[in-house]
């Protein structure tokens, strides 16, 4: 099957629909192909797939603001983030279930899974507790869908924990500490961390497209997933000196991994 070029856009996108339906058909009856790419490269974003346990990251999502040629703490804490992101869904409430081939299997302890739970639980409760202001002309409740959106806040909070020891446990150990960013030395290494993991979710959003996202997106809204991961962080917290049961510092903090 190829893909029968047409004068106006709509018939291409049934073209290329039709070629790609084709493809995926075609796929059934042949070996299941664990180092094939599920994405384009030109797609900026990275994806786990539980029935491969595979990740992929796409080559356009190696790019600014994710990752560039300059400070490695800033990589760690934009890129750094998505891959420890990635490598968590394999341990989040749906890849949990899942075995190192990808068979639906349960493969945990009982005592393992009811401290998963437990702690599961926490940040679902977490982030149901997050609403957004501005949209009361779409609905009477604005609150984050806390149980839809709890395997991608377990992942935004496992690779950013990751990606921090990664840089100061690992890198800073073997390396040494970075010289400061010119006209920035006022901000420490801790703190450019995760400055750039939330510089990576800046967005300009309108108030119908939040509503759409609360309603469908197993993602929280891009202001939560910043707010939500860095105040279960208590490196961030010594960071920037938030005082004990601050909103970014709360006493009692959710961590899964």
């Amino acid at each position: 099957m190829s893909f029968d070029f047409q004068p106006d856009q709509f018939a291409n996108y049934e073209s290329l629909n039709r070629l790609e339906q084709g493809r995926n058909v075609d796929l059934l009856t042949k070996p299941v192909d664990r180092h094939t790419y599920l994405e384009y490269p030109i797609v900026v974003n990275a994806f786990y797939e539980q029935t491969m346990n595979s990740i992929t990251f796409p080559a356009a999502i190696l790019a600014p603001p994710f990752f560039d040629d300059g400070l490695q703490v800033l990589n760690y804490g934009a890129i750094g983030s998505v891959v420890g992101h990635e490598y968590t869904h394999g341990f989040d409430d749906v890849g949990s279930q899942f075995d190192a081939v990808g068979n639906l299997v349960s493969w945990w302890s009982d005592q393992t899974s009811a401290e998963f739970r437990r702690r599961a639980d926490c940040v679902r409760d977490q982030y149901g507790n997050y609403s957004l202001p501005g949209l009361e002309a779409f609905t009477n409740d604005s609150h984050v869908n806390g149980l839809l959106t709890l395997g991608e806040n377990i992942a935004d909070n496992g690779g950013l924990a990751r990606a921090y020891e990664g840089y100061f446990d690992q890198y800073v150990r073997r390396h040494g500490p970075e010289p400061p960013l010119p006209a920035l030395t006022n901000f420490t290494a801790e703190q450019l961390f995760f400055i750039s993991f939330g510089q990576m979710w800046c967005s300009s959003e309108t108030p119908e497209y939040l509503h759409n996202r609360l309603l469908m997106d197993p993602h929280s809204p891009r202001r939560v997933r910043v707010h939500g991961t860095v105040s279960n962080s208590a490196a961030f917290a010594a960071a920037f000196s938030c005082p004990t049961g601050a909103p970014m510092n709360p006493e009692h903090k959710c961590v899964v991994w």
